[in-house]
């Protein structure tokens, strides 16, 4: 069971940092994009066609952002908490400090990772 309950927390550790690189991937297209539009506002006067396209990039990636990926991320490492609570409630010998409360902080870490990477790029 133990051995069960390290594959779970491996699994969940494998899906977070998949999904940080790939937000952070999104993170730097829109950082890329920021610096564009600074070059555009700075070179092109306030009507030109230049900032027009810049803004509908702008409004592309924020539409961009993986929400499909998140919500399917969201699913799988709650249903891996869930079993790894599970497995957890049935070993005894090894206290909630190192079976429960590890499992909730990896689901906070991914939460609060996806949700502040979502407010840095907007």
């Amino acid at each position: 069971m133990e051995s069960l309950l390290g594959d779970y927390y491996t699994a969940i550790s494998i899906i977070i940092v998949y999904h940080l690189f790939s937000v952070q991937h999104w993170l730097d297209r829109v950082t890329d994009l920021d610096t564009d539009a600074e070059s555009v506002r700075r070179s092109t006067a306030i009507g030109d066609l230049a900032r027009e396209r810049v803004r509908l990039q702008c409004v592309k990636f924020q539409k961009v952002f993986p929400w499909i990926q998140i919500a399917l991320l969201f699913f799988a490492i709650s249903a891996l908490i869930y079993l790894a609570i599970r497995v957890a409630l049935h070993l005894a010998h090894i206290p909630y400090l190192y079976s429960i409360e590890l499992v909730i902080v990896l689901w906070l870490v991914f939460v609060v990772s996806t949700v502040g990477v979502w407010f840095k790029g907007r």
